[in-house]
């Protein structure tokens, strides 16, 4: 009698396991009952530069519910039990544009999506420094320099330039491919400037980036520290006085009442003076230092040396030009 009841048994725990499996979902937060009002909203987050590496730490808020999470190790979010409501995501990272994504549901009850961080602009250094270039028979030239380093792993800069808030004044610096700089320098007389002398001194420059995306991302900026109006006073060789082919470049102490370096430059006619060629050069030579002999023998020709003093925050004064020539 047992032996036939055992059969049936079985029969029925099947069906009623095939019943479990069929019964409906009646549990309000499950996402895959049909009545429930509740979805799922999740995704992964990887760099905008390929190859793609998914981002963590990335703050994400689903703005609708004012929900926030943070995206794993492998830049994968998840949202659950949300009205599946259209709205926003908002994505936060440090080094990264902040972001955003429409979300619409379209009826369904879970939402899965990849999206790509863009990363921000890197100012790596910056100098603004002014530079006073004396002359024979005129006024001082008066300039001011920028030399910006600024780097994007995406490689989406479109355009560098400058601003002046406080002058409302703005300009754009040039990419320099030989040192890997933006740079760009003006007469501060001139437009955009149309200031005298030391009227630039304490004005922050601040160093604005736009992508190619059209995206502005204001980086910081520096000021112009000092104009250094006093002038270095060479003493030989000058007047297109022949020397010897190694000479001892010469001048007058230089006192501007703050620490400083020299430059000297020595430069070679060619053809005429108009277009001269950078013969030598020597940088950093001591404040104290009085003169400094060439050790590069001159080539037969025609000559002019300069000296620059140029102070902690690269500001710099020129000399006016003084002649020479070998033999």
């Amino acid at each position: 009698m047992m032996k036939n009841r055992f059969p049936l048994l079985l029969i029925a725990a099947a069906l009623l396991w095939l019943a479990a499996c069929e019964a409906p979902r009646n549990n309000a937060l499950d996402p895959n009952n049909p009545q429930s009002p509740y979805a799922v909203l999740e995704g992964r987050l990887q760099t905008f530069s390929i190859p793609r590496q998914n981002l963590a730490g990335v703050l994400v808020w689903w703005r609708n519910a004012k929900l926030q999470t943070t995206s794993g190790s492998d830049g994968r979010f998840r949202f659950e039990n949300i009205h599946p409501a259209d709205g926003w995501l908002v994505f936060e990272k440090p080094g990264y544009h902040c972001d955003s994504l429409q979300v619409a549901w379209g009826g369904v009850k879970k939402v899965s999506l990849e999206h790509f961080l863009n990363a921000a602009p890197l100012l790596e250094g910056l100098e603004v420094y002014s530079s006073v270039i004396n002359q024979h028979g005129t006024p001082p030239d008066f300039q001011v320099a920028l030399e910006a380093q600024v780097s994007d792993p995406d490689g989406d800069i479109d355009t560098v330039f400058w601003e002046i808030p406080d002058l409302q004044i703005t300009g754009f610096l040039k990419f320099d491919v030989d040192n890997n700089l933006y740079t760009n320098s003006y007469k501060t007389a001139l437009a955009p400037f149309n200031l005298d002398n030391e009227a630039i001194v304490g004005h922050g420059f601040d160093i604005v980036v736009k992508d190619k995306f059209g995206r502005r991302t204001r980086l910081g900026g520096k000021p112009v520290q000092r104009v250094i109006k006093q002038e270095i006073t060479t003493l030989a060789p000058l007047g297109g006085v022949s020397v010897p082919s190694m000479p001892t470049l010469q001048w007058q102490k230089f006192i501007p009442g703050f620490s400083h370096t020299y430059r000297l430059e020595v430069f070679k006619k060619i053809d005429d003076f108009s277009n001269p060629e950078l013969f030598w050069q020597r940088d950093n030579i001591d404040q104290d230092s009085t003169h400094y002999t060439i050790e590069t023998e001159l080539d037969t020709a025609e000559y002019f040396w300069t000296i620059w003093g140029i102070d902690e925050f690269l500001n710099r004064t020129r000399s006016k030009p003084a002649s020479f020539k070998f033999p």
